[in-house]
């Protein structure tokens, strides 16, 4: 299935398939190099340039991560990772998930050829707060967003100490990426009803039916502030 940016019922520009069937993943590239924490709040309070396309890395939980071969595989194996990543993996036992430290905070390449992924709306944007409302939110996503957000690796180095740098590190989490929904029904090229669509099996969580030609959507989780209808990727929790 191809993709492609046009105008949003949702919001300004969104992402749409262009035909039927299941979309590849595709990463949620960078528009610079990483920003710190501060810096990321200052684009965002003072409504900076960007503001709308913070994106950050920050947690492994029921959606998995994409290795650095780019294969997809669940948040048990985050594990093996340990004390080899460029940053640190902490397992969080109240929210079930490995938290990365710190997190990788970036701005998305705003080009649409280049990176459609920057473009994809919330279907729940200024609908439900993801910070004070996450069990609801979390239901709502299942049911409305047809992608989830998943934390990719790349390899920087073969094996421990072999780059002359004095880091061990041989991986490091590089990027977002968004994958179809597991469970999410696709319009087939046979143009079927949804309960004959061949199921998704590329990311966690429920089903429910997207057509040719709809708009793909992501959960960002944004948090909602009084008297700021902008909505903010900082918790960008996998669905």
């Amino acid at each position: 299935m191809a993709l492609q940016v046009g105008p949003s019922r949702l919001a300004g520009l969104g992402l749409f398939a262009t035909g039927p069937g299941k979309p590849a993943a595709i990463e949620y590239l960078m528009g610079g190099a990483p920003i710190s924490a501060e810096e990321e709040r200052e684009i965002w309070q003072d409504k900076l340039p960007g503001h709308e396309y913070l994106m950050s890395v920050a947690a492994v939980d029921d959606g998995g991560f994409r290795d650095e071969t780019g294969r997809l595989r669940p948040k048990a194996d985050a594990d093996a990772y340990i004390g080899r990543c460029e940053q640190e993996l902490v397992w969080d036992d109240t929210k079930q998930e490995w938290r990365i430290f710190p997190p990788l905070n970036y701005v998305g390449k705003l080009e649409p050829i280049a990176n459609p992924a920057a473009y994809a709306n919330d279907a729940l944007y200024q609908k439900l707060d993801g910070v004070t409302q996450t069990d609801e939110y979390a239901r709502r996503d299942a049911e409305l967003n047809a992608l989830v957000m998943v934390p990719g690796l790349r390899r920087l180095r073969q094996c421990e100490g072999d780059s002359g740098d004095g880091s061990d590190a041989e991986f490091e989490f590089c990027s977002m990426w968004f994958y179809p929904r597991r469970g999410w029904q696709w319009l087939s090229s046979e143009d079927n009803p949804p309960d004959k669509c061949e199921e998704s099996s590329d990311a966690a969580n429920p089903a429910t039916s997207m057509f040719e030609g709809e708009e793909l959507t992501v959960g960002y989780y944004w948090p909602l502030f009084k008297r700021q209808p902008d909505a903010y990727a900082q918790f960008c929790v996998v669905a």
